[in-house]
């Protein structure tokens, strides 16, 4: 039952996280050096999901409670997200899925007419980055990276 509530608060997470379907959003909160309505912190996440909770089977997990060693995969796909801003991202997502922030934490996030909200970055070593997408093989990836 605890991993189907997890599992729950995840994916309504991930619902806050995307956003609406169209249109851009202030991702200010995540963007240091950045403002509510601040133009560089206009962006938009295309894709998000999360796969089920699974089973840590590597190493000695005997006695150990699963909320500590299970562990889970959640995908974003954007077009102009810097490591940092997802790092940031995630932490927040952790924050609420974890129950130490409600929900209402990451809607406060996506305010632009509210006060700044301390983000937390998610530890480097649980992040890695899957594929970088470089455009066309005509376009100048050197000054893209």
């Amino acid at each position: 039952y605890a991993k189907f509530n997890v599992q729950r608060r995840l994916r309504s997470t991930l619902k806050v996280l995307r956003g609406p379907a169209k249109g851009l959003r202030s991702f200010h909160n995540f963007i240091p050096d950045t403002k509510p309505g601040d133009p560089a912190a206009m962006r938009q996440l295309q894709h998000s999901s999360a796969a089920n909770v699974f089973w840590e089977l590597r190493g000695d997990t005997l006695g150990t409670r699963w909320a500590e060693t299970d562990w889970t995969m959640v995908s974003l796909s954007a077009s102009d997200f810097g490591p940092q801003q997802l790092r940031r991202m995630v932490g927040a997502l952790v924050a609420v899925v974890r129950g130490t922030e409600g929900l209402e934490y990451l809607e406060r996030c996506f305010d632009v007419k509210g006060e700044l909200v301390t983000t937390v970055p998610a530890p480097v070593e649980s992040v890695s980055l899957h594929t970088v997408d470089f455009g066309t093989r005509a376009g100048d990836w050197r000054s893209s990276v």
